[in-house]
C-alpha cells in the first residue's frame, strides 16, 4: 500500500512540473507515457480494491443484521420446566 501511495505522490509531483515546461524532450515524453501506463494500472487496481472492500462491508453488515435480529428475538432469561406425568 505504501508503494502505491509513493507512486501516486511521485506522479502528482512530476506531472505539474512537466506541464510547466514549454517543450518536452523525447526522453521526457517516453517517461510521461510510462507514467500514464502505470496510472491506468493503478486506477484499475484501486477500483478492484474498492469493490472488494465494498463487498466485505456489505457482508459484515448482513452478518451484523442477522446477529442483531437473532439476539433481539431471544429472551434474556429462559426457563425450562420438566413435567413428569
Amino acid at each position: 500500500m505504501d508503494e502505491w501511495m509513493d507512486l501516486i505522490q511521485l506522479r502528482d509531483e512530476v506531472i505539474p512540473v512537466l506541464q510547466l515546461r514549454p517543450a518536452l524532450e523525447e526522453e521526457e515524453k517516453r517517461m510521461l507515457r510510462i507514467i500514464v501506463d502505470y496510472d491506468e494500472v493503478m486506477v484499475a487496481r484501486m477500483n478492484e480494491l474498492k469493490e472488494e472492500a465494498a463487498a466485505m462491508i456489505i457482508k459484515v453488515n448482513k452478518t451484523r443484521i442477522q446477529k442483531n435480529s437473532y439476539d433481539s428475538n431471544s429472551p434474556s432469561e429462559s426457563y425450562f420446566i420438566d413435567q413428569k406425568k
